[in-house]
């Protein structure tokens, strides 16, 4: 009996030390395909994110970074924009290097608690916008969103939620 109680709190434990609890949410407008991996591919620079007054320093960056590693594994050439753009100016520098696409990403939530003392949640939000350059169509959009545990030993940031909503989003708009 008491074995059985090492181990259940020893596994209770080791809960807390586990990955994150992912929540990706949005509508996915495209039910085929909607890129291809000869498509050269423009990713935006967000504005850093921002919670009640605190300014998450190149958290802009850390998204963008995100994206473009998902996307390095479908598309044959992946450009990072040097700045923060607005849409249209973004549409006109993508049309300008040539990348047939626009990966506009905009953070609306960006949270870092610090979880193991606190209990309360990381938590971000990312809108994202995928263009067509040319004619300056909307192929897709959605709305990403990740909550790490609210019981955990390691305080891990925000942008350590990114790959696990990034990833699969990015796959589904090649497959």
């Amino acid at each position: 009996m008491k074995k059985t109680i090492l181990w259940l709190g020893a596994l209770f434990l080791l809960a807390g030390c586990a990955t994150a609890d992912i929540d990706r949410m949005g509508t996915v407008q495209a039910a085929a395909p909607v890129l291809s991996g000869e498509q050269k591919v423009l990713v935006a620079l967000p504005k850093d994110g921002v919670y009640q007054n605190i300014k998450y320093d190149y958290s802009g960056q850390q998204v963008q970074q995100a994206f473009f590693e998902a996307l390095s594994f479908e598309a044959g050439n992946v450009v990072l924009a040097n700045q923060v753009q607005s849409l249209d100016d973004s549409l006109a520098y993508a049309g300008n290097i040539g990348a047939q696409v626009l990966v506009y990403p905009v953070i609306t939530h960006w949270e870092d608690r610090n979880t193991p003392w606190s209990g309360m949640r990381d938590k971000i939000r990312v809108n994202v916008q995928v263009y067509s350059v040319a004619p300056g169509k909307v192929l897709d959009r959605t709305s990403l969103y990740a909550t790490n545990r609210w019981f955990s030993f390691v305080n891990a940031a925000p942008a350590n939620l990114l790959k696990k909503v990034v990833n699969p989003y990015i796959k589904q708009l090649y497959r």
